[in-house]
């Protein structure tokens, strides 16, 4: 998920699972968000509420488990994405929605 949707998310105060194979990767977008949301907040307590929601995985069925909507957001290759989206169609319900980030790079 891109940084920028996923504080969206809780800074309207949506639940957020935040999911990415990488650590690394993982850790460098909590970071992010975590600042755009202490610059964004009234106070400490605002951003503790806030951060409550967020939490992070490696594990991409353990992220899915409960959500209703999915959004991924990753490389524009053809090959890992159908890959992941199959992966994704496998562990949401039914009535559960992907949505996709097409980026306009090439």
């Amino acid at each position: 998920m891109d940084s920028k949707v996923a504080w969206t998310c809780l800074a309207t105060g949506l639940k957020l699972h935040l999911y990415d194979s990488n650590e690394l990767q993982l850790k460098a977008a909590r970071t992010t968000i975590e600042n755009w949301l202490q610059q964004d907040a009234e106070s400490s307590a605002d951003i503790s509420a806030q951060l409550q929601e967020l939490v992070t995985f490696q594990d991409l069925s353990a992220a899915l488990k409960g959500v209703n909507l999915a959004f991924e957001n990753m490389p524009e290759q053809l090959p890992l994405k159908n890959h992941v989206h199959r992966q994704i169609h496998e562990l949401l319900g039914t009535e559960d929605i992907l949505t996709i980030h097409k980026s306009s790079h090439r």
